[in-house]
């Protein structure tokens, strides 16, 4: 219920002067941190708000995606780029949790699982950043809000 105010929060945010990537590096690393979170034995309050923090940072980062997709394609062929950006993101949203059942389903905990997420929020964000701070190319005031 929350993705139509939260959507409209964030892609406001993101249209700012520092621009799209550095607020999608902070909620890949929110997301990490949520995911790590999640595994530890918590009190129910604090595990329910790691919970809200992955469902709130996953609201930004699909808001965030598809506004960098969206910049992405004003330069190149948009039908092209946006009909590979749907089908990535439909085979990733399918082989996501086969992928997830597939792990469960050899053997390993559930733990392995969401911190294995963890991990790989987390090297995202370590990509996207390296980039953004060593090459000029994502931080160029025209490419500010394109990947």
């Amino acid at each position: 219920m929350w993705e139509p105010f939260l959507a409209v929060l964030f892609g406001h945010w993101s249209d700012g002067d520092r621009g799209r990537l550095p607020l999608f590096i902070l909620f890949l690393i929110m997301t990490a941190l949520g995911y790590g979170a999640m595994v530890l034995s918590l009190p129910l309050i604090i595990w329910l708000a790691a919970v809200i923090v992955v469902m709130v940072a996953s609201t930004a980062l699909t808001t965030l995606i598809d506004a960098l997709t969206s910049d992405v394609a004003k330069g190149q062929d948009a039908n092209r780029v946006m009909t590979s950006y749907t089908v990535f993101l439909d085979v990733g949203a399918a082989l996501g949790p086969l992928l997830a059942y597939f792990l469960l389903d050899i053997g390993l905990s559930l733990t392995f699982v969401y911190l294995s997420s963890a991990v790989i929020f987390l090297l995202l964000a370590v990509q996207w950043g390296w980039c953004y701070l060593r090459d000029p190319f994502y931080r160029h005031d025209s490419m500010r809000k394109a990947v």
